[in-house]
């Protein structure tokens, strides 16, 4: 699973709430948590100001003394945010999302379609999948597919019950339905 995890992990870019108006980028990799932040002003003395970068690794971000770069992230960005970079940084990563389209689609193709509509209410990117035409084309054919396929099994099983039945005794033939 390791290999589904891609630099950067999470990344984002926002406006801090007024009155400051900063632009905000934080950037989430599997080492470290990167903030970047921009100061937005019309004063001169603001112009000379380059932008202020902020690394800690994902130990020192889930520390205590990382509690005012929380508060900074959660007035940015939002609580939801900030507890998501926190789950990132202790190991709690969503590999499902991460795994690549055509693997996505082959999974969902086994699912009804409202499932398929609750799987599209969980996340942003089911969602775009989900609700894509490509998408549709592909879980279309894998259902074509396997109706054909156990259509031409189901007529080849047939053809091996009516041969058991008549070749062996009646307590060897495999019931239908089992009770328990």
């Amino acid at each position: 699973m390791a290999s589904l995890l891609q630099d950067p992990l999470y990344e984002a870019q926002h406006q801090a709430p007024s009155p400051r108006k900063d632009l905000v980028n934080i950037v989430v990799t599997q080492k470290e948590v990167s903030i970047t932040s921009w100061t937005v002003s019309l004063r001169a003395d603001y112009w000379d100001k380059f932008p202020r970068t902020i690394r800690k690794t994902h130990s020192e971000f889930l520390s205590k003394e990382a509690f005012a770069l929380h508060g900074k992230i959660r007035t940015t960005f939002g609580n939801d945010t900030l507890e998501y970079i926190m789950n990132i940084c202790r190991g709690h990563i969503d590999f499902l999302v991460r795994l690549p389209d055509k693997l996505k689609i082959h999974i969902l193709s086994f699912l009804a379609e409202d499932d398929i509509q609750r799987v599209a209410d969980t996340c942003k990117t089911f969602y775009t999948l989900c609700n894509s035409d490509k998408f549709w084309e592909e879980i279309k054919s894998k259902q074509e597919n396997r109706k054909t396929a156990y259509s031409a099994r189901s007529a080849a099983s047939s053809r091996a019950k009516s041969y058991d039945r008549t070749h062996f005794p009646v307590w060897m033939i495999r019931r239908k339905t089992t009770w328990f």
